[in-house]
């Protein structure tokens, strides 16, 4: 499927994130690897595999730019509901204000996500009415299905001003 289509604004509770966090270098030029995202997702499965998972959301992770640095903070994990449980080694948590996020679905295999992310940015929310603010950025997952399926379905999540 053609990245494009459509975005919509939802407001999104404050919480308190958790998961495994790997800083990324955001220049986008022929030396970018996503490769440390999958490590993160990776590092974060294996911790949490014994894991009561029962008090979080669906997998998500958070985005923090450092406009500075020209870094990402990108944490793999999940959105805490309740009680905060005591976490094993290697896994950090943060709190983040809610607020309204464009969303987009990218919807078939994630070896395209980048072509997804490419027109979400670029395209689709220049065209868009909304001002992006400060805030962490999500990627929202779906428990069941294939990752790798023309069937998958997964959220993008920007921060604007509402």
């Amino acid at each position: 499927m053609r990245p494009g289509g459509r975005i919509e604004v939802q407001l999104f509770p404050a919480g308190r994130f958790f998961g495994f966090a790997v800083n990324v270098n955001s220049e986008h030029d022929e030396s970018y690897d996503a490769a440390p995202f999958g490590a993160a997702w990776h590092a974060f499965w294996t911790i949490a595999k014994d894991l009561d998972l029962s008090y979080t959301s669906v997998p998500m992770a958070l985005l923090f730019r450092d406009n500075e640095s020209r870094s990402l903070r990108y944490i793999a994990g999940g959105c805490i509901q309740g009680e905060v449980p005591e976490l094993p080694e290697g896994f950090e948590t943060v709190d983040f204000e809610g607020g309204a996020y464009v969303v987009h679905v990218h919807e078939g295999s994630m070896e395209r996500i980048g072509e997804t992310v490419q027109a979400f940015y670029s395209e689709l929310l220049p065209a868009s009415e909304h001002t992006l603010r400060e805030g962490p950025h999500m990627e929202l997952y779906h428990h069941n299905g294939d990752p790798m399926s023309e069937e998958y379905k997964m959220g993008l999540a920007a921060p604007v001003v509402w």
